[in-house]
This record gives C-alpha cells, sequence and structure tokens, in this order.
C-alpha cells in the first residue's frame, strides 16, 4: 500500500535564525498506521531483513513491509508456526533471511523465507523467577547474547540450540548483577551492572572494571562511583552514554568522554507538561545522538552538551504527538524508524541542501511575495505587517536583518496602514532603490544607500491595489493594478495609464527581446510594446490560433529564447515566441497537478513549478515530471496556507518558494538527489486465494502449477523506502504480451484463465528522472497442460476423428471398385453373351443370304438359328439388368424372378411343375453378386432339366430356416449318374457358384430316378 496523502506528515524545522535554540539539523518524519496497514499503533520494534524487507514487531504481532503494504506472516500452521503474540524484539541473526524475536517471555529464530519459527526454551536460566526483563544482543564476531538483567549474561550455543554461560567469549565477576550489554569499536565488551560499569577484552580474555584497570581506559576511569547503571551506548566517538538509576535516588544520565577528565551529568527536556518522564535509551544515527523514552524525544546538543527537544507537540503542521519512542533503526538507506506507542515514523535528516522556515515577525500576516536582495538576501512582503529581509550562507544558514525592515518604514504616514499591506517588490541595483507595490494604490520607493524611503500614491491608480511591479529593458517601471490599470513610470518620475485591461494583473513580465507581457487574472495574456504601450497580441480561451487554457494566469516566465510559459488556472500553456502559437501541457502529456500557481527557472534549464500537489520540476526536453514532497524536505499543500504561489531564484542560483505561512529555499541541482532504482523483488505470489512461498520459488528458480491453477497474482516492489513514491513499475508477461505494462493502482500483477504454457513475468522500476535499473527481475512460470492438453492427446484425438473420414474413404474405394468391378463384369458378360451371339447372328445372317440361292432348307435352319440366338441374347440381357438393380436384392424378389423364369421355360414344353415360396419373407436380402450366383445357379438346373432330362414334372422349393435359405429342385426325369457327368461344365459352374457364396451344393440322381439339386446357404 502506497503512503498516500492521507498519511499524517510532519516536518520539523529548525532555524538558525532562533539563537536561543541553535540545532543545525533539519528532520522529516512520515508517519505510517492503521489507516495504511499497520495492524497497531502501539510499534515496539523495527528491523531490517538482509533481502531488505523492514520486519515491524506491534503488541499485535508481526508483519513485514515493502514500503507499499504490510503483510501478516502467520501463514503456516503447525508446530513449526510462528506463535501469534505481540513482539517486543527483532534482531537479524547471522543468517540474513533468519531474525531473532523476542515475545514476551518467548524467544526464538524466525526464518523469513518459510515464514518457520524454532523456540529456544530458556526457562532453566530464570529459575525461581516467573517475569523477567531480557534482551538480545549480537557482537561484531557473529556471538548472540542473552542479556537478562539482574540474573546474567548467556551466549547462544548454535549446536546446542540454547543459551548458556560461556566464559571462554565473555567473562565477568558473579557479582556483577548485569543490566545492559554493548560493544566498541575496538571489539571489547560493555557491561552495565549494578556493580558499575565493567569491560570485557576478549582479546586479552580479562574483565576489568573501575578499580582494576591496568590498560588505564580513561572511560572506566570515569566510571568509578557510578553504580546501578541500567543502559548505556557508545557513539563513533568512543563516548560513552549512561543511565544511572539507584532505587533510593533520581535518574541521572551520564556522558563518558575519553578526552574529557571526568564524567558529566548531561539533562534532558521532556516533553512539556509530561507528569512522568524518563529518557530510557540513546544511540546514534546519521551522525546525532537521539535520545528517547518516556515522553521524551530529544538530540543531542553538541554545544551545550544536552540533550533537547526539537520539535512542537502541539504543531499539527510541524510537530508528532507520541508519548513514548520504543526504538530507532537505521536501514541500509540510511532511513531511520521510529518505533512508537502512536504508529511508525520514517525520519529523514536533510542536509544543507534546503531549508524550510517561516517568518515569525509577520504573526497573522500571510506572505504575499518573495524577491531576491543583492547581497544573499531574500525580501518577504506580508499583507499586514510590511517587510522582512532574511541573509542566507552558502550553507542556507539563515539569519534576519531587522534594521531593513525598520528603515523601510521609518517617517511612514501615520495611520495609513496600506503601505504594510505588501503584495510585490523589486530590487534596482543600479539605483540603489527598493520599490513595494502597496494596498490603495500606494507605493513605498526605498533608498538603500541614504536608508530611507518615499511614500507615493499616484493618483492614476485610482486607489487600486497594486498587485505587480516590472522594469522593462528601457529602464521604466511598470505597474499592474487590481483593477487592471497598466501604468507605466517614466523615468522622469512622472506616471501615465498606459492600458486598461479590466481584471487584476498578478504579474508582468519583461522577455529577453524587451517585449513585456501582462497576465490578467480573468482576461487572458497581453503581449504588450514595451516602447509604445500598445498591445501587440491577445491570448485568451478559445480564441483561434492564439488559444490558452484559460483567461485567469497565475504565473509566467520564459523557459529559453522561443518559449514562454504560462501557468493558467488549469493546466500549462507553452508559447512559441517566434511563431506565436500554443502549446497546452496537460494531464495527458504528463502533467502531475493540473493547477500550477508559480514558476521559475534554474540555471540548467528544468522548469520548477509550485502546485496544489507541492513543487514539481519539469525537464521539457525528455517531457519528465517530477513532484517533491516531505521525504524530500519540502511541505506538502496541505492546505491554502502552504500552496507555494510565490518564487525567485537568488544570486547563486538556488530558488525559493514561499507561501502565505512558510517558505523553503533550496539547491535546485542537490534536491532530492536522483537515484538508480534497486532491482525489484518479487514478494508475493498469491494462487488463487492461497499465498506461496516466494522464497522456495525463487530458490527453484520458477514455479511450476498444474493446468487448472491459472489465476495468480504477483506482487513486486524495490524496497526503496526512502523514494518509495516516487518509483514506477512496468510489467509484462512473456509467452501472453510483448509490451510493457504500467502499474497504476497497488504493486501488484493479476493474471486470470492463463492457457497451459511457458511464461516469464519480467518488471522493473523507473525513478522519477525516468531511469531504470539495469537488471529486469524476471519469474519462469510454467503451467502443465492436462493430459487431454498435451500435444500427444491432440494428436490421437485428430487421429480418430480422422479414422471415420478414413473408413468413409475406403469404403467408397471400395465401393467405386465394385462398380468398377460390376462395369467390368457386365462388359465382360456382354462380351461373352452379348457379343459371341451377335457375332454367330451376323455369321448365320450372312450363311442364309449366301444359301438363299441353293436351297430353302438350309437357309430356314440358319433363319432358326438366328431366332435362337437372338431369344438367348435377350435372355442374357435381361438377366444382367435383373442383377445390378438394387430393388432386387431381397429374397422375395429372387423368388419372384425364378417363378417367372420357370413359367417362361417350362411351359413352352408342357412340362408340369410347382413352384413353392410361400414362407420366403422380405427382409431376407442379398447382394447383387450373390443373387446373381443364385439365379444363375437355379437357371442352369432347369436348363439341364429341358435339355437331359426328359422329365414330365418339376417341383421347386424355396425355404427358409433362422439360419438357411434352401433352394430344392426336383424332377422325374432320366436322371444320371454324378460320378460319370462330373466333368459336364453345367454342374461344375453350378458348384462353383455355391463356393463362392458360401454355401453347399447337393446333387442326388441316378439312371431311371429323376434328379434332385439342394443348394444349402447361410443368412448373413
Amino acid at each position: 500500500m502506497m503512503l498516500k496523502t492521507s498519511m499524517l506528515r510532519y516536518i520539523l524545522l529548525l532555524f538558525c535564525f532562533f539563537p536561543a535554540r541553535l540545532l543545525a539539523y533539519e528532520v522529516i518524519f512520515t508517519q505510517i498506521s492503521t489507516s495504511e496497514g499497520l495492524s497497531s499503533n502501539f510499534v515496539n520494534c523495527v528491523a531490517q531483513s538482509g533481502d531488505g524487507y523492514i520486519w515491524v514487531g506491534t503488541r499485535n504481532g508481526l508483519q513485514r513491509y515493502d514500503g507499499y503494504r504490510f503483510t501478516q506472516p502467520y501463514r503456516k500452521q503447525g508446530a513449526d508456526q510462528l506463535p501469534a503474540l505481540p513482539v517486543d524484539q527483532i534482531l537479524v541473526s547471522g543468517n540474513p533471511k533468519v531474525l531473532w524475536l523476542k515475545m514476551g517471555q518467548t524467544i526464538g529464530l524466525f526464518h523469513t523465507g518459510t515464514y518457520t519459527f524454532r523456540k529456544i526454551d530458556i526457562r532453566q536460566l530464570i529459575t525461581g523467577s516467573e517475569k523477567f526483563d531480557f534482551n538480545i544482543f549480537r557482537d561484531s564476531r557473529g556471538n548472540t547474547y542473552l542479556v537478562v538483567r539482574n540474573i546474567g549474561i548467556f551466549v547462544y550455543n548454535a549446536g546446542k540450540q540454547s543459551f548458556e554461560r560461556n566464559p571462554e567469549v565473555l567473562d565477568y565477576p558473579a557479582n556483577w548483577i548485569p543490566q545492559a550489554l554493548q560493544e566498541d569499536r575496538d571489539g571489547r565488551l560493555w557491561v552495565a551492572g549494578v556493580t558499575g560499569l565493567g569491560c570485557f577484552d576478549p582479546k586479552a580474555h580479562r574483565f576489568y572494571t573501575p578499580d582494576n584497570n591496568p590498560l588505564k581506559l580513561p572511560l572506566l576511569a570515569q566510571a568509578r562511583g557510578l553504580t546501578y547503571v541500567t543502559n548505556l551506548s557508545i557513539d563513533r566517538r568512543g563516548r560513552i552514554f549512561l543511565n544511572t538509576w539507584p532505587g533510593y535516588q533520581n535518574f541521572y544520565l551520564y556522558l563518558l568522554d575519553p578526552l574529557a577528565d571526568k564524567p558529566r551529568r548531561i539533562s534532558y527536556e521532556p516533553e512539556k507538561g509530561a507528569s512522568y518522564h524518563e529518557l530510557i535509551n540513546t544511540i546514534e544515527r546519521r551522525g546525532i545522538i537521539w535520545g528517547f523514552g518516556e515522553r521524551v524525544f530529544n538530540i543531542f546538543d553538541e554545544d551545550e552538551k544536552a540533550f533537547q527537544m526539537f520539535y512542537d507537540p502541539q504543531s499539527t503542521h510541524y510537530g508528532i504527538r507520541i508519548n513514548h519512542v520504543y526504538q530507532l533503526f537505521e536501514d541500509r538507506d540510511g532511513n531511520i524508524w521510529v518505533a512508537t506507542d502512536n504508529g511508525l515514523y520514517i525520519a529523514s535528516v536533510l542536509e544543507d541542501n534546503i531549508r524550510n522556515g517561516s517568518i515569525p515577525y509577520f504573526g497573522e500576516a500571510d506572505i504575499t511575495g518573495v524577491k531576491r536582495l543583492s547581497g544573499k538576501r531574500i525580501l518577504f512582503t506580508s499583507w499586514g505587517n510590511g517587510v522582512r529581509a532574511l541573509g542566507y550562507d552558502r550553507n542556507l544558514h539563515i539569519r534576519e536583518f531587522p534594521e531593513l525592515s525598520e528603515a523601510v518604514y521609518r517617517g511612514a504616514p501615520a495611520g495609513d496602514h496600506a503601505y504594510r499591506q505588501v503584495w510585490d517588490a523589486l530590487e534596482i541595483p543600479s539605483a540603489n532603490e527598493i520599490w513595494l507595490a502597496c494596498q490603495n494604490g500606494r507605493l513605498i520607493t526605498y533608498d538603500t544607500r541614504a536608508g530611507k524611503s518615499r511614500f507615493l500614491a499616484p493618483l492614476e491608480f485610482r486607489n487600486s491595489t497594486v498587485r505587480s511591479i516590472c522594469m522593462d529593458k528601457y529602464g521604466e517601471l511598470w505597474f499592474g493594478s487590481h483593477q487592471g490599470q497598466l501604468v507605466r513610470r517614466r523615468k522622469n518620475g512622472s506616471f501615465e495609464l498606459v492600458q486598461q485591461l479590466g481584471n487584476a494583473i498578478p504579474k508582468i513580465f519583461s522577455d529577453r527581446k524587451g517585449q513585456l507581457w501582462v497576465a490578467t487574472e480573468g482576461n487572458g495574456l497581453f503581449q504588450v510594446d514595451a516602447a509604445s504601450g500598445r498591445v501587440v497580441r491577445t491570448y485568451k480561451e478559445g480564441a483561434p490560433g492564439q488559444h490558452i487554457s484559460t483567461n485567469h494566469i497565475n504565473d509566467l516566465i520564459q523557459l529559453n529564447d522561443s518559449l514562454l510559459v504560462v501557468a493558467c488556472s488549469a493546466n500549462l500553456d507553452l508559447i512559441n515566441l517566434r511563431t506565436g502559437k500554443v502549446r497546452q501541457i496537460t494531464a495527458y502529456e504528463g502533467l502531475p497537478q493540473r493547477v500550477v500557481i508559480s514558476l521559475q527557472t534554474d540555471g540548467e534549464g528544468y522548469l520548477w513549478m509550485g502546485t496544489i500537489g507541492g513543487i514539481c520540476r519539469y525537464d521539457l526536453k525528455n517531457n519528465i515530471f517530477r513532484m517533491y514532497d516531505r521525504r524530500d524536505g519540502l511541505i506538502n499543500a496541505s492546505s491554502n496556507a502552504y500552496l507555494m504561489n510565490r518564487t525567485a531564484v537568488l544570486e547563486d542560483g538556488n530558488l525559493v518558494f514561499s507561501g502565505e505561512r512558510s517558505f523553503v529555499i533550496f539547491k535546485p541541482g542537490l534536491l532530492g538527489h536522483s537515484f538508480v532504482p534497486k532491482k525489484v523483488a518479487i514478494t508475493d505470489f498469491k494462487l488463487f486465494d492461497q499465498y506461496l512461498s516466494t522464497d522456495s520459488i525463487l530458490r527453484e528458480g520458477g514455479v511450476n502449477l498444474r493446468y487448472n491453477q491459472n489465476f495468480i497474482s504477483i506482487s513486486f516492489a524495490a524496497l526503496s523506502y526512502e523514494q518509495s513514491n516516487k518509483l514506477k513499475y512496468y510489467y509484462k508477461l512473456e509467452g501472453a504480451s510483448k509490451n510493457w505494462v504500467r502499474v497504476e493502482n497497488g504493486q501488484s500483477a493479476n493474471f486470470a484463465s492463463l492457457a497451459p504454457g511457458d511464461y516469464t513475468f519480467m518488471v522493473r522500476a523507473q525513478n522519477s528522472d525516468g531511469i531504470f535499473f539495469t537488471d529486469i527481475t524476471a519469474l519462469p512460470i510454467r503451467i502443465t497442460p492436462a493430459f487431454w492438453q498435451t500435444w500427444w492427446f491432440l494428436a490421437l484425438v485428430v487421429i480418430i476423428a480422422l479414422i471415420p473420414f478414413y473408413v468413409i474413404y475406403r469404403l467408397r474405394i471400395r465401393r467405386l471398385m465394385e462398380v468398377q468391378s460390376i462395369r467390368e463384369k457386365v462388359a465382360r458378360d456382354l462380351h461373352d453373351d452379348v457379343g459371341s451371339t451377335l457375332t454367330s447372328i451376323n455369321i448365320l445372317s450372312e450363311m442364309a443370304r449366301a444359301k438363299l440361292g441353293e436351297t430353302e432348307d438350309t437357309a430356314r435352319d440358319y433363319l432358326a438359328r438366328i431366332s435362337t440366338n437372338s431369344s438367348e441374347m435377350m435372355e442374357s440381357m435381361d438377366d444382367i439388368v435383373w442383377s445390378i438393380k438394387p430393388d432386387n436384392d431381397n429374397l422375395l424378389k429372387i423368388a419372384a424372378r425364378m417363378r417367372e423364369y420357370t413359367a417362361v421355360v417350362l411351359e413352352p414344353q408342357h412340362i408340369d411343375y410347382t413352384f413353392n415360396s410361400r414362407e420366403v419373407v422380405r427382409n431376407i436380402r442379398f447382394d447383387m453378386e450373390e443373387r446373381r450366383h443364385i439365379f444363375l445357379i437355379f437357371k442352369e438346373a432347369l436348363n439341364n432339366i429341358l435339355k437331359y432330362a426328359q422329365a414330365s414334372r418339376v417341383d421347386i422349393s424355396l425355404t427358409h430356416t433362422a439360419s438357411h435359405v434352401l433352394l430344392e429342385i426336383r424332377d422325374n426325369g432320366r436322371g444320371f449318374d454324378p460320378l460319370s457327368e462330373s466333368n459336364g461344365n453345367g454342374l461344375s459352374n453350378m458348384s462353383r457358384r455355391a463356393q463362392l457364396l458360401k454355401g453347399s451344393l447337393y446333387i442326388k440322381s441316378s439312371p431311371g430316378e429323376g434328379t434332385m439339386i439342394r443348394l444349402e446357404l447361410k443368412i448373413s
């Protein structure tokens, strides 16, 4: 969760022109509370793990912070889960991913990657005491100590996973009764105890006391007589700050300095009105000695050798309201984290690049303007209390010049308060003059050399407030009034009304070519020729070719030789001085705040703007906007009183912005130094509603998911807490998209319904100057397909899907082959039967024609044979047509065809016959080839009866059972011996056809007994 404007932010201003309380520091605090996701405003401790996360211990447990959001580590359940207890102390162990946690009377090791906790049993160390106070300490040699007040100091044994007394690591007298432990820069361990202050030298393996000080350590010598030492800290100079509190005496704070001869008792300053207060801890961070505790939060003043309060707890803008500070922690970026009973604060100590301030002399009078004065001075004007001059040095240390205010108003007309309501000012160094524009048409001209003022009220203003002053290239002064009068003061001292523009004139600007630009509050922008006073161009809202965003102009300034920048009541306009064309800069072009109220340029060509959201810098060349806020040392525009609506550039290039109640001076090249963003870290990986261990994912080099695990959310952060709100993040998912996507809300990316495949999630950070970190964070993601999504399964499905088409294709080919076979067979039959018959007819007809002249009988015989052959041909043609026709495929039609043929063949020969087919059913079917063979067998049998049997009666039966069809033909002819007739073509053809039908043919006959032929076929 990003820190938003709803967050309480305080800036602590320490001005060097308050000589009674000179502190050379400015400290900015940013509060993080439950509104930003903190689980409790009672924060006990803070630490940073090796991977860059901030871990916060509160009365409501442990939390992880990545600069945007808090997450709870209470995800793992089981024997090694983290106890849900208040966290009192956090300390990084030898493993940067493992933290020591103190939770009440529980102590243990917490792994930040796996969220597992291993409790260390310390009950055997404190036998006889149910409640005890202890803390954890780690020295530069990697030893971890458990300091149990009034009991002892124990060293952690990693092999045994327990704390124990270890004189080899730390030895001290049995009667020392330890209270605290610290290490100096030489590696010596200092032990604060009831007996006093002692020192253990690991190299010599000896413990030194004030009474046993063979090395003549000056700090030990100074500690003689100090007992009941409850706490101590050591700064970089080797000095020791220690607390003593004998139970029967008052609390005392001492400073032991190796350069001093004796200890120095020092004081601290509690919050006013505090009935109980105690400075519990001291610590050095960022070169500052901080003292804190119950109703105490101080900075050590080196000159006064005392802790002093540096904030106003009653100020809603500049103070912080806290009762107890528990810990100060410095992260790897130099940010100081302050754990308090009113939330968590990030403290940034400003260097000599910026100064925030106010003008106490003005009281309730608003600041109306700021102007540069010669001699490294700044002139502030007010509405009601005149002017005030401040001086500054190269370190931006400020001092007041009250004598200027007194001199300006010496001799002012009595009772005319309008001269103290000043709107604008202008110094003319060449003339030793300072001009002040005042209320009700009043002007003050101050002679800096003579130290005298003249108080003017020109009639041309008609008592209208003078809002702006400007000098043109001819050395003449121009004034703009609240009622729209544009007045010029000639070099001879006369005033003349040049233009009446109808609306207040807040700004007159002379460009580098000497043209005047007059801004109005409602009537647009006017370009005026300085020599003639004539209006050359008018820029208004909606004007063709000279359109500006609004007619209300707040400020204007020339950026370069060709561009004039105009701040309207909405958006930013750029006027090309060569062509007169206007270009609008809006939110679509990246303008972070639509309302710009003041403009200034620096020596680098950047445009600086005071906006309703604070101060902003614009790099026109690269089109990059950068907002500055309290993290950079600037007051946010939290109300109208803090809108930076006036600005000036100083002699040395420094810039000053002012609002109604405050101002800021800064070195533009050093303000909010640009930093290269850190490599972005994957902070969380969420699968549906379940968090996966990022530690395991990163260790394995990616994440493998199943086909149905395709809804993921990935959170990320650069783990940079100094400028976290100024970073922009871009991500893309290779394999799904090739485009980078800018993160708009929240540092996370969500992906739904991802198809199986290989992806790479990529993310990078960009700072406010448009610089990207060189390395891109990449996370491989593989979604394994289900078996039905694999290539082989899809190939199998395609093959199975193609099988029906293949079968259909094969059946079609088979059918075509069958048709082709039939055609060939028909052609062959036609050739064999019809062709031979026609040939025979042809020959016989030729012979008959030749014999007509010889004998009539011979010709008649030939003609008879022609008739016979033609009849046989017609019969063959009829058989072929009948066999081809599909309607004849059922057994009923076969029986009808047999009945018809029987009648045609036997009746002319006067042979009696019977044909029994009453039981034949229609649904018994044979294909074309089968019924052709059946009919030809039947036909051959009847033909044989006619030719050879000399029968007078034939009985034919066509019946069927459930599985067979039976054709039986009986005659009463002369019969024959089947053995002697086995070589006949007729019988052999019948047998061959029966085999093709996969049936059985049975012939029973004997001479004089007739013949019986039976054909038996299976029903398929």
